[in-house]
């Protein structure tokens, strides 16, 4: 089991999920090696898919493009830096999304990720706010 900090996010309709840092990475890139961005994670299991901002796909050299076609991008996120290492997730983010950061308060530059249930619901996870509000992953 691998810990991920958690803490609660303060979004400007009063809701509070939950958020933690992460790096990305190119798919596959060592956990080790040189990270691309530092971005937020939102944990949002009532979103459809994950989805990436457009600070996230230039980060990885791609541009979102202003069409209504779907754009999936691969991203290595590495969150938390627990005794065992950070918890490594491999994800195909949908690109775009902007109100939904927007209504997060995460409009802006800043890389941001939303994980969805496609990632979340891989393995087992458990929250457990009164252990430091962690997020226990199985790995």
């Amino acid at each position: 089991m691998r810990l991920v900090p958690l803490e609660p996010m303060r979004m400007p309709n009063g809701g509070n999920p939950f958020c933690s840092a992460a790096e990305i990475r190119q798919v596959g890139a060592d956990s080790d090696g040189p990270s691309l961005a530092e971005c937020t994670v939102v944990f949002d299991t009532k979103a459809r898919n994950s989805i990436c901002n457009a600070a996230v796909a230039r980060a990885l050299g791609q541009e979102l493009r202003e069409v209504t076609e779907a754009q999936v991008f691969p991203v290595q996120l590495s969150l938390g830096q627990g005794p065992d290492g950070p918890v490594v997730a491999e994800v195909m983010a949908y690109g775009g999304g902007s109100e939904a950061f927007e209504g997060l308060g995460l409009g802006g530059d800043r890389p941001a990720v939303v994980l969805g249930p496609d990632v979340l619901c891989r393995r087992r996870l458990i929250l457990c706010p009164r252990r430091g509000s962690s997020l226990g992953c199985q790995q």
